[in-house]
């Protein structure tokens, strides 16, 4: 989904919303809405890239090494994928 979000934001692109941000950001991706949608929060919180609601603006960081686990969005859903995982038995 980076990835996707960095080629998303080079381009000059009419974005509304984090939200139609998260649906373009999946069909480049591959990806479901949803997944998406959380990537876009853990990348704000890892300032990664930055999301400016009004009006709406992303800005991409500075590529900079950063550790996922400082993240506690990242850790949140990383819980939840492995509670999901558990759940349904994989």
């Amino acid at each position: 989904v980076y990835k996707a979000v960095r080629a998303l934001g080079k381009r000059p692109l009419r974005i509304d919303d984090a939200g139609m941000l998260a649906h373009m950001a999946a069909a480049a991706a591959g990806v479901e809405y949803v997944t998406a949608a959380a990537a876009l929060l853990a990348l704000n919180d890892l300032k990664l890239i930055e999301l400016s609601p009004e009006p709406f603006r992303l800005t991409i960081c500075p590529m900079c090494k950063t550790d996922p686990d400082s993240s506690a969005v990242w850790r949140a859903l990383q819980a939840w994928r492995a509670q999901d995982q558990q759940s349904s038995g994989r």
